[in-house]
């Protein structure tokens, strides 16, 4: 994302705006507007700044889902993941890289919750990569952002870094959490081309979902 400092002053997009003659290019406010959107974040040299690749919903009845032929076109990708509740199942949210299912994924998290308590881990030679290091409680929504940059690198690791968030619904649980996690895949530098998002412990409840980004144009 670049900044574009030759359009940061949007009285030139009204100034720029010729009245009723030009009215096929709109008011002086659709002016602003794409200023906005279009100009001051924009990607350098006009590219796609920040892109939806796909999305899935989940019905209840599974508890995997998986991202395939990412393209190889972004500079970096974003997870972003809501849970809803189903008040019956904890879940733990893990991914894999490339359909690969050996035992050279690691991670370490970072978590604190209900008021002061915190706690910090690490893991090596799994079979998959933790993304929050926090089960999903019944009675509470969980929301995590995961960024895998540079993903598309041939000399770099595959890697991720998370952020998590989690509300308590129940007003006489406190479970509110928040915390941070990065993880790898330590077996050799290919580039992501798809990203399996796993559960254990249950299904991931009805109305879940996922969505995955890219961002910016490749490095």
């Amino acid at each position: 994302m670049s900044f574009r400092q030759d359009r940061t002053n949007p009285s030139t997009a009204v100034s720029n705006w010729h009245g009723r003659s030009e009215t096929p290019k709109g008011w002086p406010s659709t002016r602003v507007s794409t200023w906005l959107n279009g100009g001051l974040f924009s990607a350098a040299g006009g590219g796609i700044a920040y892109e939806a690749i796909g999305t899935h919903t989940f019905d209840g009845t599974t508890a995997t889902y998986s991202f395939t032929s990412i393209p190889q076109t972004y500079a970096d990708l974003r997870v972003i993941f809501h849970s809803a509740v189903d008040g019956s199942n904890v879940r733990q949210a893990y991914v894999r890289v490339n359909g690969a299912s050996d035992s050279y994924y690691a991670n370490a998290y970072f978590y604190q919750y209900s008021g002061n308590n915190d706690s910090h881990t690490t893991g090596a030679s799994q079979t998959l990569m933790g993304m929050s290091g926090v089960s999903f409680f019944t009675h509470s929504p969980q929301n995590e952002i995961w960024d895998f940059i540079d993903y598309a690198n041939t000399t770099a690791q595959p890697h991720y870094q998370s952020l998590i968030g989690q509300t308590a619904q129940n007003a006489t649980v406190g479970w509110n959490w928040v915390g941070a996690a990065q993880g790898d895949y330590a077996n050799g530098t290919p580039a992501i081309t798809s990203i399996e998002f796993y559960s254990t412990g249950g299904n991931y409840p009805n109305g879940s979902t996922v969505t995955l980004f890219g961002i910016g144009a490749a490095y």
